[in-house]
């Protein structure tokens, strides 16, 4: 036999994945429940009861679940795609940028993303999932409104307009965030002397324990090309932009030193630059050659610009010890076009004329983009 009570009832939440549920009966009976939510529709409770017949109250405990209605379903004319700064409120959404991955604000003022509810903060620190890195943190400001704070490496807000420039910051200590290396102007096959490798390892001591990008080669063949490839988000699609670029390195290559084919600081130039298209190492004979023209050792090319070589301030006759070395920003010389999604390709990296072996860490890169 089915039993109706009539009432009110308010919700607060308490936790990234929790709520407190006060009921209020008609009859003077009152019940305050903790809500732990295993998912968005199902979790378990405690709850404390007070009545006319039991002042004294009483714990109920267990299991609890909802029907999926669709009120958690987001209203036409949400925001778009999510950028940092953007407010989302109930019933709204955004789209996670170059994805159909929405964050949605439920009825309840809870925010889900990836099938995760979540009720005062969530943060996603580029986890991969089903092949494709997210990074992502939002904060509930209260009354059911999110704030998007982190998004794909950004944590500055668009400018708005096609007319204003947009700074991008991707800094490593968060985490790879969807950058990968490669290696170019090598034989396609029998480069084991080559001793490539590359990783996302913490930076060596006397240096903070921090994480950054680690990628090293033996250049046997007195041109290797060791870099990193990622795209970044936010700008305008269709808009063409000019960009300049700047990275933060750490190095333990001294100043004054000599080498065969060239020194083992300075005559390892270091560059970065930007693309409408993924740049990769494409096969031209029997070499792996750069689909992109960024130059060659102490050139630069049209999607990349020399920042300096990996020369630390330590003259050689001390012994090696690791330094952070940050560039100035430099222009590539071709501009970009964003694509549909508002994205563009970065590459940083160094161009060997060292035959012998350097290692290297990234610590971030830096970008301006500003429309043409």
């Amino acid at each position: 036999m089915a039993v109706s009570f009539t009432g009110s009832y308010a919700y607060e939440a308490i936790g990234a994945d929790a709520g407190r549920v006060t009921v209020s009966y008609d009859g003077g009976d009152e019940c305050a429940a903790h809500l732990y939510f295993a998912s968005r529709t199902g979790g378990w409770f405690a709850s404390m009861c007070t009545g006319t017949d039991d002042p004294d109250g009483y714990w109920v405990a267990g299991d609890w679940s909802a029907a999926d209605d669709g009120e958690d379903t987001p209203e036409t004319g949400s925001p778009g795609d999510c950028h940092v700064g953007l407010m989302v409120s109930i019933g709204q959404s955004c789209t996670y940028p170059g994805t159909t991955d929405a964050f949605s604000v439920n009825v309840r003022g809870r925010g889900s993303f990836l099938d995760r509810l979540y009720g005062i903060r969530f943060r996603i620190d580029n986890e991969t999932v089903n092949g494709r890195v997210y990074d992502f943190v939002a904060t509930h400001q209260g009354d059911g409104v999110w704030r998007i704070d982190r998004i794909a490496g950004n944590t500055e807000p668009p400018t708005g307009g096609t007319g204003d420039a947009r700074t991008i910051t991707v800094d490593f200590q968060r985490g790879e965030q969807g950058f990968v290396a490669d290696f170019a102007d090598l034989p396609a096959t029998g480069t084991e002397t080559y001793e490539l490798m590359s990783g996302f390892e913490q930076l060596p001591p006397p240096l903070a324990p921090e994480p950054a990008l680690f990628i090293s080669g033996a250049n046997r063949s007195d041109d290797l090309f060791m870099f990193f490839r990622g795209q970044v988000g936010g700008l305008v699609p269709g808009v063409r932009y000019s960009a300049t670029v700047s990275v933060e390195i750490a190095t333990d290559t001294p100043s004054g030193c000599f080498g065969i084919g060239g020194a083992p600081g300075e005559s390892v130039f270091v560059k970065a630059g930007a693309s409408d298209v993924e740049p990769l190492p494409v096969l031209e004979g029997t070499y792996l050659r750069m689909n992109i023209d960024t130059g060659n050792q102490s050139q630069g090319g049209e999607q990349a610009v020399v920042l300096g070589n990996v020369a630390n301030s330590r003259p050689c006759e001390q012994s090696p010890q690791w330094e952070l070395k940050s560039f100035p920003a430099q222009s590539v010389p071709a501009p970009v076009t964003a694509s549909g999604d508002g994205r563009v390709w970065l590459l940083f990296g160094t161009d060997s004329g060292f035959e012998g072996k350097t290692e290297i860490y990234y610590t971030r890169i830096s970008v301006t983009f500003t429309p043409v």
